[in-house]
């Protein structure tokens, strides 16, 4: 790089640096707005970064350099009035913490007073209702003429209690036997759904989920249609369900009309073969 343009660079960064923000500013950046200042082809000065990175740094000292001699000397810092009232401070401090220690200390009592009066008052109550409930028992004895009678059993009345008995624990027997059938021919009538599942309701599921879907032949081989390219083809492929969908499996044969009336035409000889053999 030439001295004439570094001197020239220099003078301009000496007026451009305390005006730009360096921190937001790239190195890159920098060399843009100086080619901008001096009239220079774009990107002539990237060949020249390096030297430019060192004006850089040495504009950037002399700037300081120059803020810190402009400064005026600072004083010592006299004692200030502050610090001669920290120790005031402190103990005004102390003294609102044990205040407040001492606030709530006196609402925690009140609180455990509060729960201890209600706790006594409850168990007053309570001995006052079984106190009034022994009372009313009492008078119904003593002013009863049959208190005597009453507190000797019948005979003849335990003897009808006795055999009232058996008779009642008969009838929850019967009834227990009665419920448990029913639940039998409950689960008997849910089996017989599970192994003879309705087709019709099947076969409309399939309908709805399998595009083009002619018949199931069990087993989840279906038999379906579809275009391709004006093409009708038939298509007998065995399924599998993933996440609640119906899927076409690699295993199948696909049709095409013609081929579909020729395998039609063979399936008499297929079924008399078929016959003869699986006998």
């Amino acid at each position: 790089m030439d001295q004439s343009l570094k001197s020239e660079a220099k003078k301009s960064l000496l007026q451009l640096l305390p005006i730009i923000n360096l921190k937001s500013t790239s190195l890159d950046q920098l060399i843009g707005i100086l080619e901008g200042q001096l009239r220079v082809e774009k990107n002539s000065f990237l060949k020249h970064k390096a030297e430019l990175q060192q004006l850089f740094i040495e504009c950037i000292s002399l700037i300081q350099s120059k803020q810190l001699n402009e400064q005026p000397k600072q004083q010592p810092p006299q004692p200030q009035p502050q610090q001669r009232q920290q120790p005031e401070q402190k103990i005004n401090q102390n003294n609102n913490k044990i205040t407040k220690e001492q606030t709530q200390e006196k609402e925690q009592k009140k609180e455990t007073k509060a729960k201890e009066n209600k706790i006594n008052k409850n168990k007053k109550n309570k001995k006052a209702s079984l106190n009034s409930f022994e009372f009313k028992e009492n008078d119904l004895f003593e002013n009863s003429d049959h208190s005597t009678k009453l507190s000797k059993p019948n005979p003849i009345i335990k003897k009808q209690f006795q055999n009232k008995k058996p008779e009642q624990q008969k009838e929850k027997e019967k009834e227990k036997q009665q419920e448990k059938e029913k639940e039998k021919e409950k689960e008997k009538e849910k089996i017989k759904k599970y192994q003879q599942p309705n087709e019709d309701i099947a076969t409309q599921k399939m309908r709805q989920a399998i595009p083009g879907f002619i018949a199931c032949l069990g087993n989840s081989c279906m038999v379906t249609e579809n275009v391709f390219r004006n093409v009708k083809y038939v298509h007998i492929r065995k399924y599998f369900l993933k996440n609640g969908e119906w899927r076409p499996t690699k295993k199948g044969i696909s049709f095409t009309k013609q081929q579909w009336n020729e395998f039609n035409s063979v399936i008499p000889q297929v079924q008399n073969t078929i016959k003869t053999k699986f006998k």
